[in-house]
C-alpha cells in the first residue's frame, strides 16, 4: 500500500468514523476520496445518495491500513459487515431515529400567530409584523417557509393529482385558509421587516 498523504489520511479517518457511526457511513463525492477509492480503503454505496455526494465507509483494508497508521490508540471498526444489496455496509436495528435539529434561526409556523388570524372581514385582512433585526434582517426571507407550512396545514386533499416542475406527481389539495407575506418598508406602521397577512 502507498503511504497516504495527510490529507488522504484525513479522509481515510472520516470513512473509519462514518463505518463505526450510527448510520454506519459518511456522505461525500466520489471524486474527494478518489484516491482511497482507487487503493480499495474505502467502499462507496451509490444507492444512498444526497445530491453528488454518495455513502462511504472505510473497507476493511482500510481498517487494516488506519490500524497500521495508529498502532495506539487507533479508530477501529469491527470487522465484515452485513452485505445490503451488493455492498457491504453494516445494517443495525433497533436506534432511534434522532429528531430533526432545526438551524439557528429557523422559525416554526407555531411560534406565530396564524391559528389566532381571522378571515378578512369588512374591516380588510387581519395581519401581523415580524420586525427586522440583527438576528433576521431579511424576515420575509426567513419566514417563507413557516407561511407556505401554515398555509398547507390547512389543506385539504382534492381530487386528482398534477405534476411539479420537476415532474413529480403529486395530491391536488384545496387551501381552506391563505396566507400571504410581504416584506415592508419604515412605511409600515410597525416599520422595517415583513408582515404577513390572511387573505382567505
Amino acid at each position: 500500500m502507498a503511504n497516504l498523504n495527510k490529507a488522504d489520511t484525513g479522509k481515510l479517518q472520516r470513512a473509519i468514523e462514518g463505518r463505526n457511526s450510527s448510520q454506519g457511513y459518511v456522505l461525500a463525492t466520489k471524486q474527494e476520496f478518489k484516491a482511497l477509492l482507487d487503493g480499495g480503503l474505502v467502499e462507496a454505496n451509490e444507492t444512498i445518495k444526497d445530491g453528488s455526494k454518495v455513502a462511504m465507509r472505510a473497507s476493511d483494508a482500510g481498517v487494516t491500513a488506519w490500524n497500521a497508521l495508529n498502532p495506539t490508540g487507533a479508530t477501529t471498526a469491527p470487522a465484515g459487515g452485513v452485505d445490503s444489496g451488493g455492498n457491504s455496509f453494516k445494517i443495525t436495528k433497533g436506534i432511534a431515529l434522532p429528531a430533526i435539529k432545526r438551524r439557528v434561526g429557523e422559525v416554526t409556523g407555531s411560534k406565530y400567530p396564524f391559528d389566532a388570524m381571522e378571515a378578512p372581514g369588512p374591516e380588510g385582512p387581519a395581519s401581523f409584523h415580524v420586525p427586522k433585526t440583527a438576528e433576521m434582517p431579511n424576515p420575509a426571507k426567513s419566514i417563507a417557509s413557516s407561511v407556505t407550512a401554515a398555509n398547507m396545514r390547512y389543506a385539504e386533499k382534492a381530487e386528482g393529482t398534477h405534476k411539479t416542475p420537476k415532474g413529480k406527481e403529486v395530491q391536488n389539495v384545496k387551501y381552506t385558509r391563505h396566507y400571504q407575506i410581504r416584506a415592508v418598508g419604515k412605511d409600515d406602521p410597525d416599520g422595517e421587516g415583513a408582515r404577513i397577512w390572511r387573505t382567505k
